[in-house]
């Protein structure tokens, strides 16, 4: 990423797009989290991203260069009328995982920590459908003409692990068996991001509105396309 900044800078790139993690926000003093809410990482993830949101500051104050960051959870889903994505082999994502139970290609979903403080005891996480996603990033640069810019791009609500997984289990009738596994050190408990901004500002509004409509989409595709899916 550095590379490529300054690639930009060098070949007057005015404007540059930075697809990012909700990670970034670490241990929130408050849910949801908006925009200003101070930067505290925990994970790698998050501290690559505020360093390359640093990056960019610079590149803006020496080379004039505009950027937006938007900042979202997991990008789950896909497209409803090209049924094209990207291989989920081995499967990362939660949601990846749970339909790859359902299609019988896996036993069970690891539930990574069961006792944190939340309704449930699992993790809460943000979920956005791809298609909204890509939506988000074309009106940012659309709207994008000097100056820095963040955006958080949310359903406003978070879902838990076993959420999630009930989810998944409506959606596909399958009883997608779970396990509890060891927590991820450093894991915050809930990231759950606000999405006022750019739906005020740019008028961005999801057509995937909760998870059961993201989920669908995945699970249609996997059925029709079982080796090809854009979930995470």
């Amino acid at each position: 990423m550095i590379g490529l900044i300054g690639t930009a800078c060098e070949h007057d790139v005015r404007r540059f797009i930075l697809s990012a993690d909700g990670a970034i926000f670490g241990h929130p003093c408050r849910l949801p989290i908006d925009e200003d809410e101070a930067i505290e990482t925990t994970t790698s993830a998050g501290e690559a991203n505020h360093l390359i949101e640093e990056l960019l500051a610079r590149a803006q104050a020496l080379h004039g260069l505009a950027w937006t960051c938007l900042r979202y959870g997991a990008a789950v889903g896909f497209h409803p009328d090209r049924f094209a994505g990207m291989a989920t082999e081995p499967e990362t994502g939660l949601v990846a995982r749970a339909l790859a139970v359902a299609e019988g290609r896996r036993l069970y979903v690891d539930i990574p920590g069961t006792s944190y403080p939340t309704a449930d005891g699992t993790l809460v996480r943000d979920y956005i459908h791809v298609c909204d996603l890509a939506a988000a990033h074309v009106s940012a640069l659309e709207a994008l003409e000097s100056g820095s810019h963040r955006f958080n791009v949310s359903l406003d609500r978070g879902y838990s692990v076993h959420e999630v997984l009930g989810t998944v289990r409506r959606m596909t009738g399958a009883t997608i068996p779970a396990r509890a596994a060891a927590a991820v050190a450093g894991e915050p408990p809930a990231i759950v991001l606000t999405a006022a901004r750019i739906r005020r500002e740019l008028g961005w509004v999801p057509q995937y509105p909760d998870l059961e409509s993201i989920v669908g989409t995945a699970w249609t595709a996997r059925d029709q396309h079982p080796r090809r899916a854009a979930v995470a």
